[in-house]
């Protein structure tokens, strides 16, 4: 990245992990290398590829990110309705995945640190029943961004309830292995679903995450009795730290070269 080529510091994760992230079959990769659990999936670079795998799936595009491409009709059940959605979202994108849809609980991790990074809490997306009723729980574009809708409105995180010790455990220890296995820095969420039988699967880490006052970073942080203030000066120190960690790292190298 720019700032790295020219020795600035800054906040959040490296570019790197910038890169990594951008799209969601390189998570996937690096998931499958490290032996972090995810959902079952297909690359799609055609809408006339052959489907290997079992309905129901959501399809998504690999390259985009705050659920842009993802409606109220990305889950599919069926070749017909798989065959025209993947037609109308390759219009925009041109790479496309399938991703089998786990109809499960749906958490949002936010996590803060370096080398040894913590969980700030659990946080869980909210379905108001009356709206998702006949359809698909599934965090849409509208559902974050677009106000007036009624994603919107039927939508929200909060602190997660009725998950056991075992449970949180592995909630916990599946968004700190995705963590560090994209490299994540400073701050990051994970988004994660848990299916009927209690096991969780990472659907991705989002680095550099949303961080204003009503973000869920936020929220998570005031849990743990960090105010909105404290917060971002923890965003602050965990920079400071990584870099002077770095600088101390090169000068020892630079001495034992000397040595």
């Amino acid at each position: 990245g720019l700032l790295e080529q020219k020795g600035f510091s800054f906040t959040g994760c490296p570019a790197e992990t910038l890169y990594l992230c951008q799209s969601k079959f390189r998570q996937k990769a690096i998931f499958e290398d490290t032996g972090v659990a995810y959902p079952h999936y297909q690359l799609f670079t055609s809408p006339e590829q052959e489907f290997t795998m079992q309905f129901p799936v959501i399809i998504k595009p690999t390259q985009s990110n705050a659920s842009i491409g993802i409606d109220d009709d990305s889950v599919v059940f069926n070749e017909k309705e798989l065959r025209t959605k993947l037609v109308a979202v390759m219009e925009e994108f041109k790479e496309v995945m399938a991703e089998e849809y786990i109809d499960g609980r749906e958490f949002c991790v936010p996590m803060m640190g370096n080398e040894n990074p913590e969980v700030l809490n659990i946080l869980e997306i909210n379905y108001a029943d009356e709206y998702f009723l006949d359809k698909p729980k599934v965090l849409s574009y509208k559902a974050k961004w677009s106000r007036n809708s009624n994603a919107f409105k039927h939508t929200y995180s909060m602190l997660a309830e009725g998950l056991n010790d075992n449970e949180r455990k592995k909630v916990i220890d599946l968004a700190l292995s995705a963590y560090k296995a994209m490299g994540c820095q400073g701050y990051a969420t994970a988004d994660i679903r848990m299916n009927s039988w209690g096991e969780p699967f990472i659907l991705e880490v989002n680095p550099n995450a949303y961080i204003a006052q009503e973000s869920d970073l936020a929220k998570a942080a005031l849990s743990k009795g960090m105010d909105y203030e404290a917060f971002l000066g923890r965003i602050l120190e965990l920079a400071k730290e990584r870099f002077e960690w770095k600088e101390t790292a090169e000068e020892a190298q630079v001495v034992e070269v000397k040595v």
